[in-house]
């Protein structure tokens, strides 16, 4: 009986110890990628901010690719973010460049940020493409099929440039 457990006490600890080092092997590569890219990052807060405030100032439709995400983050939502805004800097510079288009990564754990979790319906993180017209969202998309993708860079590129075209083409 106490063979038992001592090695039921064992295998706890190796579970433990197993989970607190995958959690903080993905903390040091979320603070790693942040040390990278702080440049990077400090422009998307401040474009996210600026299409935010900018929202309701169009009295055309306006669509908006978001990207919601929690202030910690794992590889692969970073992954998921940075792809994302490739595809719309490869694939849609025209739009973002008109305006017709915009790009927003959302902190949802900011207060300001909150409501989206409600409004979009959201169960953790993702892409969301909105339309928006005077300060109302016409219609919106949850691209749920990017965590399937998020391992396939090509399959994912491919996934959101055809979600996004489609969605434009809808409006």
């Amino acid at each position: 009986m106490q063979l038992k457990a001592v090695v039921t006490v064992v295998l706890l600890a190796f579970v433990v110890g197993s989970v607190g080092y995958m959690v903080a092997r993905d903390a040091r590569s979320t603070d790693e990628t942040a040390r990278e890219r702080p440049d990077a990052i400090a422009a998307n807060a401040s474009q996210a901010e600026d299409a935010l405030a900018d929202a309701t100032a169009h009295a055309s439709p306006v669509r908006h690719v978001y990207y919601f995400h929690r202030t910690q983050r794992c590889s692969t939502c970073l992954g998921i973010e940075s792809h994302t805004e490739a595809v719309l800097r490869d694939r849609f510079a025209p739009e973002l460049g008109q305006g017709a288009l915009t790009w927003a990564p959302c902190n949802v754990d900011e207060p300001r940020h909150e409501h989206f979790v409600r409004d979009f319906e959201l169960l953790f993180s993702g892409v969301i493409i909105a339309e928006e017209q005077d300060g109302k969202i016409l219609r919106w998309k949850n691209l749920e099929d990017v965590w399937k993708l998020a391992h396939e860079p090509e399959k994912l590129r491919d996934y959101l440039t055809t979600e996004i075209q489609r969605f434009i083409g809808e409006g």
